[in-house]
């Protein structure tokens, strides 16, 4: 099917460049099928192209001249291919009187139905003017989506490609909509390219193939993934990566008694618990990512012995990739924080009362954490073998804190680290003073010395991990929260193991719970 004469044409579904609307195909089952076009002038030219939902595409044409060769055309579609006369009485030779200005310019077109375009570094510019070469950027509006690229340059009279169109989301028939996945980015091959790649669009025509690529270095999948294929408007699979779990982040710079001070991102998925009623906000807990709206604490953090139930989460803010223990800490550069939506703690838990058995809390964030090199989740796994192979007398585990860093100073202002080795049950037991043995409980774990290093308060919620080699790759796994540990006339008792909740003993508290949990 032609189009205004040897210029605009429909050829193989496709119109010619510089014409951005759909060409109906040319058979009779689906002549009469509506495809999405809309009415459009083409300024200054007279070009009317039109349809409506039964009948085929209806041509308009103008009465203005246009082209040098007598066409009716805008000076945007002549001499893209070599001007002929329309009729054999109209013949004549052509001379070129174009000036440059008029052919080695671009023409702004008009704006998207559904949709506009901001025109890159000239905010001033407006359809219909000519200018040496842009960069348009296309958006659409709600409940439409973008077919074509989303980014088109002009440059003396060349487009990269044709215009793109919004598109109302219910009638995009023969295309995929590629939903955004932060773990994944997708690209798309360019015909006639050595391998080239462009990112993809929000709808990707039938038959296209999609190259997956994990987010390195915050995502990673244990396979290869598979090109993506468009098959009758569906997708044959989703690609998706997994968080870079458990991962401490190497080259780093430059509670806890006889720790050590921290390297930055050492433990990416340690976070700060805030409380909001002092000024400025007061580190109180600590708490492990497990997923970009969840962290694991402990519920002693959040818990009011008097009213003998979790205080509301408007009362606390989290803070992740967070060195220096003040809120504010300008040298934070990598810090993110969030409000607190809810406060998941079993129904089990009394706090003292039934001595912090069941001490752990799921604290939902109201702003999910976006991972980074310094911002991670920590592994977790639920096996029992694996756990019990983890779970070894002697073998040392990794904790973090801002604790008080003597038996009678203050907190530390930095991040400590420190090894702790595991001790079984009947060890702890013998190992911790009597009138402790009872915070013991069925759901706890021991961990730590009696030669003066140990956690103190402001360490409670921070996540007890253990090293898993996989595949020449260290990764860390949360075992335990810290919980309770004996105390003595001072602040805090050097000489003291420490229990943590169990992390594996919660299997089904944390799982039913994250099944309610936007993650």
């Amino acid at each position: 099917m032609k189009m205004i004469g040897h210029m605009i044409r429909c050829k193989k579904d496709q119109w010619a460049r510089g014409v951005t609307e759909w060409c109906p195909r040319q058979n009779k089952e689906k002549e009469k099928t509506s495809l999405l076009m809309r009415r459009r002038h083409y300024k200054n030219s007279g070009i009317y192209l039109e349809e409506n939902t039964t009948e085929p595409l209806t041509l308009v044409l103008g009465e203005k001249r246009d082209c040098v060769d007598g066409s009716d055309e805008e000076d945007l579609l002549c001499n893209r291919t070599g001007a002929s006369p329309t009729t054999a009485a109209t013949a004549a030779p052509v001379t070129t009187t174009t000036t440059p200005a008029q052919s080695l310019t671009c023409r702004l077109p008009a704006q998207p139905a559904h949709g506009r375009y901001t025109v890159a570094g000239r905010p001033g510019a407006r359809p219909g003017q000519s200018l040496e070469s842009f960069y348009l950027n296309y958006t659409c509006s709600v409940g439409y989506g973008i077919v074509g690229e989303s980014t088109v340059y002009c440059f003396r009279g060349y487009w990269s490609v044709d215009t793109p169109r919004c598109v109302s989301e219910y009638l995009t028939r023969g295309f995929c909509r590629l939903h955004p996945h932060p773990s994944v980015e997708y690209m798309c091959p360019v015909p006639d390219t050595n391998g080239g790649t462009r990112p993809c669009n929000r709808y990707e025509p039938d038959g296209t193939r999609v190259i997956p690529n994990c987010r390195s270095p915050n995502y990673y999948s244990p396979q290869a993934l598979s090109r993506m294929t468009c098959i009758e408007g569906s997708w044959d699979y989703i690609a998706t990566c997994l968080p870079e779990c458990g991962r401490e982040t190497p080259n780093g710079q430059v509670l806890i008694i006889d720790g050590r001070a921290a390297e930055r991102g050492e433990l990416p998925w340690h976070v700060g618990v805030y409380r909001k009623d002092a000024r400025p906000y007061l580190q109180i807990c600590g708490g492990s990512i497990i997923s970009t709206t969840v962290v694991v604490s402990a519920a002693h953090c959040f818990w009011s012995e008097s009213a003998k139930r979790s205080q509301p989460p408007s009362m606390y803010v989290v803070a992740a990739g967070k060195l220096y223990r003040p809120w504010n800490n300008p040298r934070d550069v990598d810090a993110q924080m969030s409000e607190v939506a809810e406060i998941k703690v079993p129904t089990s838990f009394r706090g003292a009362q039934n001595n912090y058995q069941s001490d752990i809390a799921l604290v939902v964030l109201s702003t999910p954490i976006v991972y980074q090199t310094y911002v991670r989740p920590v592994c977790v796994d639920f096996d029992v073998y694996f756990n019990s192979r983890q779970l070894m007398p002697g073998r040392l585990g990794k904790v973090a804190g801002w604790g008080y860093t003597s038996e009678n100073a203050t907190s530390s202002p930095t991040l400590q680290v420190v090894d702790l080795p595991y001790l079984n049950f009947s060890e702890c037991l013998v190992r911790v003073p009597e009138g402790f043995r009872e915070y013991i409980t069925s759901d706890k774990i021991c961990a730590g010395y009696t030669n003066g290093t140990a956690l103190c308060r402001g360490d409670s919620g921070g996540g007890l991990v253990f090293p898993e080699n996989e595949r020449g790759v260290t990764r860390y796994y949360l075992r335990g929260v810290v919980s309770t540990a004996p105390n003595n006339a001072n602040a805090c008792n050097a000489y003291a193991i420490t229990s943590f909740t169990q992390i594996t003993w919660h299997e089904h508290f944390i799982k039913e719970n994250f099944a309610t949990i936007p993650l």
